[in-house]
């Protein structure tokens, strides 16, 4: 068997993984890239991020549509509130009943989309009348209470 035919076993590469670890997190080794190759595809990427880094003196901020993984409306739920509670100024109290501090932001359209005028900044209660999830919660609630008479 030649040296590039050997296939180490898994216990030798779980020992092997935790060296490369702990030599990581110890400084030893500088980059989790040490050895390995960019496609060139990654590398026309790279170099033009950093043509486009400095543009009339200043350096430019990569983020939203600056920046290279930018999604636009291909975001998923978790993300699109990020960048909402980001974007979107929160209001002091809640936009509905203008009586409870905002926490949570709503969904006006029921369409995730990237656009900070479709969400407001609502108290839980008006958040859950929004939803229609209170009215929900009544009907389970009654139909328990009437069925234990």
């Amino acid at each position: 068997m030649s040296f590039n035919e050997h296939k180490h076993t898994l216990e030798t590469k779980n020992k092997m993984s935790f060296i490369k670890k702990e030599q990581f997190r110890l400084g030893i080794l500088k980059s989790p890239m040490l050895g390995k190759h960019h496609s060139e595809e990654t590398k026309i990427k790279i170099g033009q991020i950093r043509k486009n880094k400095v543009k009339n003196g200043e350096v430019e901020v990569m983020k939203d549509k600056n920046h290279p993984n930018w999604k636009g409306d291909k975001v998923g739920y978790k993300s699109l509130h990020q960048w909402i509670k980001r974007n979107k100024p929160k209001s002091e109290y809640c936009e509905e009943c203008k009586n409870q501090k905002s926490y949570d932001l709503a969904n006006i359209s029921g369409k995730y989309k990237r656009d900070i005028n479709d969400y407001k900044w609502l108290c839980r209660k008006c958040h859950m009348i929004e939803d229609g999830r209170l009215n929900n919660l009544m009907k389970i609630n009654k139909k328990l209470f009437i069925g234990d008479l």
